[in-house]
């Protein structure tokens, strides 16, 4: 497994199977999960210099297929106070798995 598809899973299991969404009273949506995903897969992409809309939309798809059960995992875990706002206007996927999942 490359190192992109390695980073995707680490911040994706740490998604689904921890408590670190619990601070936020609402229960993560499917949307939330995905725009999540896509969020992470956008940044990796752009860290590595992918700029090909075709290999982008390529990898969205190996990333969504691979992590499958983790983004039902996701689905109705607490989210974390800005927690979403975090990832939007997260720079980077460190500053998603460090700050904002945290």
């Amino acid at each position: 497994m490359n190192k992109m598809l390695r980073l995707c899973f680490v911040v994706f299991t740490i998604i689904a199977t921890s408590g670190l969404l619990s601070c936020r009273r609402e229960r993560a949506t499917s949307q939330d999960c995905d725009e999540m995903l896509e969020r992470i897969v956008q940044l990796e992409l752009e860290e590595r210099g992918f700029h090909d809309p075709a290999l982008i939309d390529r990898k969205r798809r190996e990333m969504r297929n691979l992590l499958a059960s983790e983004l039902k995992e996701c689905q109705g875990k607490r989210l974390k106070a800005g927690g979403l706002v975090c990832v939007r206007a997260a720079r980077n996927t460190e500053r998603i798995s460090h700050e904002c999942l945290r």
